[in-house]
């Protein structure tokens, strides 16, 4: 963008620095509104002599605010016939905290930001560079209105099983939307749907891509913003777009960044001398002896007898404090005067928390290494014609013990602290006939699983300009082409334990061999194959004839995914959007969308989809010119039908397929064989009339920027009504023997207000800003198939969408008196200290009549909060993030059970039962009595398991010292920086005995981030 100087003609220039020293390349300078210079990658700019002394000089750049200088006066300059200055002035412009371009990007291009009227929210890399995150979900939590994230688990589940089920009709595998996702741990909603996720373009895989790597991350919410994706319009689009080569010097940048990881809010087991104690108090509960001794208590209290009463914490045992995190990436840049090209790379590396083992040559902790690779080459072939060729390609290595992560986990959770030693006398592992595996055994010596993925993707995109033929007019085209193949590498083993004995007389004992012994095995599956062929065409105008304004595109697509080899899933779209603004006063737009997808019958394929708009930008009126303070008002409304239709509908469910079973019976074949008798039979029932899911959405907004944009307000509200849902029918019953297919019968209401503000300023050198946003969302089930309820308070319709729907507890049974005189559930026994269910109709018997709505039935609110500040090469920037109107189910079967796990002696007990019902505690009771029984009156599914999952977090601290530009300069640096950040920090919860993001600890643990690191530009 540098200014051309022209020979003989008097010319001045300039350097533009920020407040740091470092050169600002990419700024404009304009006088009178027109463009006149710009500045290098050095910060020059020059400046012609036909630019007078007296005119104002605006520099404007979207990282600084803008800033005015009259030439000649606020600048001492010597104007010289020369091509070169003579003399150059220096301005320092101060850095916008938070980037605000004039250009946002939208779903397959660009649009200037003041004119857009659809609801998008957008965050940009410098945000996101503040989270020491293996993938680029866990920075958006809390920065993005209408986003919202739950962390179910605090690493990657590893795929290790075969992912398809063959039948006698052909393939049907588990996974028919495209390539399995790799990621688990996280739910990500936006206005409660899962979107679309957009890369560069392409729909692919959120969590295939360096954080370190991305430009920006935006969030389209109206059905104008991603109609073009047809059948798949109405969940919205998690639009990601990668840093592109747009310089021709070279430029290298290097991050490194290390951290050590710690688990959040882990589980709080009973010590062994309280749990036998407790298990005591249950055994007489359930009217059964008691098992321990006072001796027994002191023993397992005072650690006596390790081997016959050991007191192991087991996850003390299992599990390490903290682990180690590091990622690195490298950026490379540059360019001529036709091609420019950039290559990236980065590693990854995450482990777990478990403890291993020096003796073994292989990995058995849980560990994740991330190799990424990505390039992209611009080539100008002519001044119309541009060609943009991009390659990536990524290794994702998994392991874990192979007694699995998840078997492992539940373990740990349910394995009291009594229940045996990890080792006997002589080093064999411990057990008995309860305990058949040993913990310890299966984490360090049960072999190992890896788990492979390998993906790579091949992107060529086509501009050509036609300006020569129409002015305005451009050609695109896009062809991908992705594949990914996932596969498990097993190799497992089992050890036998031992149950020690010791004699009466002290010396020796005997030990009894339990369990089996498994030689190691050497499995290997192919979990996942996809290979993905995506084509894109489209023709842009963009021209304003003078007030008017017209942006149009005609568009059509097609991508073909085949996924285990089985049939492929063709979806398509022919489409046309136009927007037209009047003097950036009155803004209107449209869309229309036909999509097709052949996973439905023939005839049904086809469906039409179409998106309005209209805005007004009230500060172009006459009305408000004077009004200084305001520099922005905008209302706009959106309304459309979107679908959806790709995703959820199935694998060609509307063909009718079979499976093979046998028959009970058997037969006589040779000397002692037997076999049975095979048939056909439909698996499911076909549903010819399938279609896809539909949505007419409304999103009313309004956009307020005032005091010299230092203030941004944005404020949304939305009404999403999703009809055609598949749902399974109430009242249907099973006739011949099959169940019903999904039908399209359903219909949910999601509405909700998200706002979002912005205040960014600075004195002097001092710069800081502070940002906040806000969504409320309320759902209603409009149409459910219900069975025939006799009572309203009976009905799911009517309520929240995804509500807990059980029985209202009403404290425990006091007395036998109580018992007797009380509703109880049928054929079930109860006892003074077991849960009392409220009896709604009065009819004295607790049944599926006294059911009702008891939890997740408020408009779900969600927030963060972000402020920051930068400072003579400090900066600092601090993010909390929380929701309210939140409940959750906190009962899991083990948590919350107390020595009722299926399949074992008695199993492992929390904190949470030391607040059980006795006769002396019967007023502050917070658990019911204890019981050893699988007590079906007390893990009914209740009120009294629903707490609140409000909460707040500080999800992120981040400090960072940049060198000054002088010194750096030295040594060929443009840019050194040093950096701390911490991630999952601090939470305040109403309910804490569980993460409010983890409800169940058989998932692996949130974790804590605390890590440092250096950025190098050169």
């Amino acid at each position: 963008m540098l200014a051309q100087s022209v020979v003989q003609e008097s010319v001045r220039g300039g350097i533009l620095l920020d407040s740091y020293g470092n050169p600002i390349e990419g700024a404009t300078i304009r006088v009178q509104g027109d463009s006149v210079a710009g500045s290098d990658s050095e910060g020059n700019f020059v400046l012609l002599s036909t630019v007078p002394n007296g005119e104002v000089l605006v520099f404007e750049h979207p990282d600084f605010y803008v800033k005015t200088l009259t030439l000649g006066t606020e600048t001492s300059v010597t104007i010289k016939n020369d091509s070169q200055p003579s003399e150059r002035f220096t301005v320092t412009l101060f850095s916008r905290y938070l980037h605000t371009p004039e250009e946002v990007y939208v779903l397959y291009g660009k649009a200037d930001r003041r004119s857009q009227i659809g609801s998008v929210s957008t965050i940009h890399t410098e945000q996101l560079n503040t989270t020491p995150a293996p993938t680029v979900a866990y920075a958006l939590a809390g920065r993005l209105p209408g986003l919202y994230l739950s962390q179910g688990s605090g690493i990657r589940m590893p795929a290790t099983g075969n992912n398809y089920v063959a039948d006698l009709g052909g393939n049907v595998p588990r996974y028919f939307l495209g390539a399995p996702s790799d990621n688990t741990e996280f739910g990500i909603s936006l206005r409660g749907q899962a979107p679309v996720v957009v890369i560069d373009g392409v729909q692919r895989d959120l969590y295939s891509i360096d954080p370190d790597n991305i430009e920006s991350v935006s969030v389209l919410k109206d059905a104008y913003s991603s109609l073009l994706l047809g059948m798949r319009s109405s969940r919205g689009v998690l639009l990601i777009t990668t840093k592109r080569p747009d310089t021709k010097e070279f430029k290298l940048s290097f991050t490194g960044q290390v951290g050590v990881q710690s688990a959040l809010n882990m589980p709080k087991p009973l010590p062994a001398y309280q749990y036998a104690y407790l298990l005591n108090e249950a055994l007489q509960n359930d009217n059964k002896a008691a098992v321990y001794t006072n001796a027994d208590f002191e023993a397992f209290k005072n650690g006596t007898d390790p081997t016959g009463r050991p007191n192991v914490d087991w996850y003390d045992q299992t599990l390490k404090s903290s682990a180690p995190m590091s990622t690195y990436s490298l950026n490379i840049s540059g360019g001529g005067r036709v091609a420019r090209y950039s290559i990236s790379g980065s590693y990854m590396n995450q482990q777990g928390l478990f403890h291993t083992s020096g003796q073994n040559s292989y990995q058995t902790n849980i560990e994740q290494k991330r190799y990424t690779i990505s390039s992209n080459v611009a080539v100008d072939v002519t001044d119309d014609f541009l060609v943009d060729v991009s390659l990536f390609a990524r290794v994702l290595d998994g392991s874990q013990p192979g007694a699995g992560m998840g078997a492992l986990l539940s373990q740990i959770l349910e394995t009291p602290n009594s229940a045996y030693p990890i080792y006997n006398p002589n080093g064999s592992y411990g057990g008995d006939v309860s305990y058949q595996t040993n913990l310890m055994a299966r984490l360090i010596n049960s072999g190992y699983i890896q788990d492979n993925s390998r993906d790579a993707l091949a992107n060529i995109g086509l501009h050509y300009d036609l300006n020569d033929f129409v002015q305005g007019l451009s050609a695109n085209a896009v062809t991908n082409i992705s594949t990914q193949n996932i596969t498990a590498l097993t190799r497992r083993k089992q050890n036998t334990v031992f149950q020690y004995v010791p004699s009466e007389s002290g010396e020796g004992g005997t030990y009894t061999q339990y369990g089996s012994a498994l030689a190691q095995t050497n499995d290997f599956a192919p979990v996942s194959t996809s290979r993905l062929w995506y084509a894109q065409l489209s023709l842009d105008y963009d021209r304003t004839f003078g007030k008017h304004h017209v942006v149009g595109k005609l568009f059509g697509d097609r991508r073909v995914a085949t996924i285990n080899f089985d049939l492929p899933q063709t979806p398509s779209n022919l489409a046309a959007r136009v927007q037209y603004d009047y003097e950036g006063k009155y803004f209107a737009e449209g869309a229309f969308t036909r999509s097709h997808v052949n996973v439905y019958a023939p005839g049904r394929q086809w469906g039409s989809f179409y998106a309005v708009g209209l805005g007004w930008e009230l500060t172009r009126e006459a009305f408000l010119q004077d009004v200084a303070w305001l520099d922005q008002l905008k209302l706009r409304g959106v309304y459309g039908k979107t679908g959806n239709g790709i995703d959820n509908s199935g694998y060609y469910i509307f063909r009718q397929t079979y499976s093979r079973t046998f028959t009970d019976g058997t037969y006589q074949q040779g000397f002692g064989r037997t076999n049975g008798t095979g048939m056909l039979e439909n698996t499911p029932l076909a549903n010819p009339n399938i279609t896809w899911e539909k949505a007419h959405k409304l999103d009313v907004g309004v956009d307020i920027s005032a005091l010299d944009n230092h203030l941004q307000l944005t404020a949304d509200y939305y009404y999403d009504r999703y009809y055609d849902l598949l749902q399974d029918r109430g009242k249907s019953i099973a006739l011949i023997g099959f169940a019903y297919p999904k039908e399209n019968i359903g219909e949910n209401l999601y509405k909700g207000l998200e706002l979002s503000a912005t205040y960014q300023n600075n004195f002097g050198d001092f710069n800081y800003f502070l940002t906040g946003n806000w969504s409320s969302m309320a759902t209603e089930v409009v149409f459910l198939d219900e069975q025939k309820r006799v009572y309203d308070y009976n009905r799911v319709t009517g309520e929240s969408v995804g509500a807990y729907y059980g029985y209202i507890a009403d404290g425990f049974f006091s007395s036998a008196a109580d018992v007797a005189s009380s509703a109880k559930l049928e054929n079930i026994v109860v006892q003074p200290g077991d849960i009392k269910y409220r009896d709604l109709n009065g009819d004295n018997v607790i049944n599926q009549y006294d059911q009702t709505i008891i939890g997740k039935n408020k408009p779900l609110s969600y927030y963060g909060l972000t402020a920051g500040f930068n400072f003579k090469g400090f900066d600092v920037s601090v993010l909390f993030q929380g929701a309210y109107n939140r409940d959750q189910y906190i009962r899991d079967g083990v948590m919350d059970a107390g020595f009722q796990v299926t399949g074992q002696s008695y199993g492992q007990a929390y904190e949470q039962i030391l607040g059980r019902w006795t006769p002396e505690t019967a007023e502050t009771a917070t658990y019911p009595r204890l019981s050893t029984s699988n007590n079906f009156n007390n893990t009914q599914t209740s009120s009294f398991w629903v707490r609140s999952g409000d909460y707040m977090r500080l999800k992120n601290v981040s400090i960072g010292y940049t060198l000054p530009f002088r010194i750096s300069n030295r040594y060929g640096i443009s840019q050194l920086k040093f950096f701390v950040n911490g991630q999952n920090l601090f939470t305040a919860a109403s309910y804490d005995a569980v993460d409010p993001e983890v409800t169940s600890f058989r998932n692996f643990p949130i974790m804590r981030v605390i890590s440092g690191g250096i950025n190098i530009k050169l």
